[in-house]
């Protein structure tokens, strides 16, 4: 049934429709929340009346209290108004991650103060869900007063942490976010995550990468980076330079020109 819901979520139509909206309060919590995203496509009233009614209801998950929160949209503030501090304080890192994210989707500056404070304390916590969560959320919402956070975690001992704080890094359009990027392309572990963080800025860093190329201080690994960098980039700026490494020496550095050339065609 979960399965058959979630094939059935771009197809819109009115038989659809009254079958989700049957299915929303199913006794089986995967069928109302395949359902819930359904209807969440195309809110209405109705869909404003269940949320409100089943979020007071004290029985359901943390899941499916998630699930709620995310159909409600920008209206899932409104859900916690009554009883906002209990929530922020919820003990499933997943629940307090979505509780955060509907308050700062809120227009009034007080409730996202409690939310920008509440994600301050998510991201300088020791636990690594925490940690992990709040990055999402500060990528997502592209909050920059959090930068110097953000940055003090690249020394996190938890890799996936570190992973986590490059991809988040390409939230924000400062320099000091940049820098770290072009430095992970030296780090095996971390290199592949800064090229798809560093292709997120598009035909601003092209120059750069153009420079890093034409360089001969530029080891062979990172020259590798800076060739597939180029082939996520849609731009024509960067097509000599692929079509010039083709003819390079090195057989590596071919491949990878020739891969991000196949991709711009596809593009």
């Amino acid at each position: 049934r979960e399965l058959a819901l979630e094939l059935l979520r771009p197809h819109r139509s009115n038989l659809v429709q009254k079958a989700m909206q049957a299915r929303v309060r199913h006794h089986y919590e995967p069928v109302r929340i395949a359902a819930l995203r359904w209807l969440a496509q195309e809110p209405n009233d109705a869909l404003d009346t269940h949320l409100k009614q089943r979020w007071e209801e004290r029985s359901i998950s943390d899941a499916e209290r998630v699930a709620i929160l995310d159909a409600a949209g920008a209206r899932g503030a409104m859900l916690l108004s009554e009883d906002r501090e209990r929530w922020l304080s919820a003990s499933d890192p997943a629940l307090r991650s979505a509780v955060i994210h509907a308050l700062l989707r809120a227009s009034e500056d007080s409730v996202q103060q409690t939310a920008r404070r509440a994600l301050g304390a998510m991201l300088e916590s020791r636990d690594s869900e925490d940690a992990f969560a709040a990055l999402r959320l500060i990528h997502e919402h592209k909050i920059e007063e959090f930068l110097p956070a953000v940055l003090a975690r690249l020394q996190d001992d938890d890799m996936v942490i570190r992973r986590e704080v490059l991809n988040c890094l390409s939230a924000f359009a400062d320099e000091r976010a940049r820098k770290p990027l072009w430095a992970a392309l030296s780090e095996p572990t971390l290199a592949l995550v800064a090229v798809r963080a560093l292709s997120v800025y598009g035909e601003a860093i092209i120059p750069q990468v153009l420079a890093l190329l034409n360089s001969s201080e530029t080891p062979p690994p990172v020259r590798l980076h800076l060739l597939r960098i180029l082939g996520l980039i849609p731009s024509l700026t960067g097509q000599p330079t692929l079509i010039e490494h083709l003819k390079s020496s090195d057989r590596a550095a071919q491949l990878e020109a020739l891969k991000s050339l196949n991709k711009l065609r596809r593009v």
